[in-house]
């Protein structure tokens, strides 16, 4: 169900949308329960997006929702039935268990990580990746990084406050 979706990938929503309700309908199955057990996610936000589906460029949160959506489709009637049939708790659990652990920081890893943006906050790919190596950290994690810090420090010059968020604390 957690199948990413490349970059360069467009999925047909309303199609996604028309299939799910379909589905729904066919099978006499509550948006309520498939919200609830397969999305994760209120009946109002699943019945709003099945009636009004936004297109794939303009989306950015609701493409994971979307994504397991097209997942859900993909899967034979009968794990569909099993998703759609298994408690809300262990619906709960099951996504639960598939997201990644925040990660901490050590305290050498935050101090050079605070050095490489006071002098540069907007590094290119390769030096990310070479701090990265440096510090023993995927590229991904030196990404958001600074992609937070950037905005952390953005918006502490528009407010005109200067405190440190929990994480910088941390």
């Amino acid at each position: 169900m957690e199948k990413k979706v490349c970059s360069d990938e467009t999925i047909d929503t309303r199609s996604i949308c028309d299939q799910i309700l379909d589905l729904l309908k066919d099978k006499e199955i509550t948006q309520e329960a498939f919200a609830g057990k397969v999305l994760g996610r209120s009946q109002g936000t699943v019945s709003d997006l099945l009636r009004n589906p936004k297109p794939w460029k303009d989306l950015k949160a609701g493409r994971e929702t979307l994504t397991r959506m097209r997942n859900f489709l993909k899967l034979s009637q009968h794990d569909r039935l099993f998703l759609l049939t298994m408690s809300k708790e262990a619906a709960a659990n099951m996504r639960q268990k598939r997201t990644e652990k925040r990660l901490i920081f050590s305290d050498a890893q935050k101090t050079a990580l605070e050095q490489f943006f006071e002098r540069k906050e907007r590094p290119k790919r390769n030096e990310m990746e070479r701090i990265g190596k440096e510090l023993g950290l995927e590229i991904e994690t030196i990404v958001n990084y600074f992609t937070n810090k950037r905005r952390i420090t953005k918006r502490n010059r528009t407010t005109g406050i200067d405190y440190q968020t929990e994480d910088e604390e941390n």
